[in-house]
């Protein structure tokens, strides 16, 4: 589920960015809570930064402890691809936050920044979020949704 938001930073008034929370159930795909008026799916201006917040919940809806986990964040131009445009683990560009906070237990933040979207074509992907936690379990927390690429109107390049 995707709830979208927009976060400014306020020391100093440095920098605006989008936050995305996707919260999805560690125990089976079926468990993802499913909403009409929410999506799953992410969409980025090419050579834009981004975080993702990812809120890892069990099948009962608690938050799972991420100590000793990896999260994988894959984006593909089609789900057959062997080949990822996009492919980030833990700890490089996605943070696990403290999970000794109650706030912040289960939450990792995915940092996409410009140079991974930069060189795309705008258009249509695929992306999923997976955690391996620190029992060796593996776990789609976000099954394959729309990653969308969108052309901007600034030319930053």
């Amino acid at each position: 589920m995707s709830l979208d938001a927009t976060i400014t930073v306020q020391d100093d008034a440095v920098a605006s960015f989008q936050l995305r929370e996707l919260a999805a159930s560690v125990s089976v795909l079926e468990d993802v809570a499913t909403s009409p008026e929410l999506s799953p799916d992410i969409r980025i201006y090419r050579g834009a930064s981004e975080t993702i917040r990812v809120t890892v919940v069990d099948a009962d809806g608690e938050r799972e402890d991420l100590t000793g986990a990896t999260v994988y964040f894959c984006v593909k131009e089609d789900i057959d691809d062997t080949a990822a445009v996009i492919e980030l683990e833990s700890p490089t560009n996605i943070t696990i936050l403290s999970q000794l906070v109650a706030a912040s237990k289960g939450r990792a933040d995915i940092e996409l920044e410009a140079a991974h979207t930069s060189a795309l074509d705008p258009g249509d992907y695929l992306y999923d979020i997976w955690v391996e936690l620190a029992s060796e379990k593996r776990y789609a927390v976000m099954p394959p949704a729309m990653f969308v690429i969108a052309e901007p109107v600034t030319d930053l390049a």
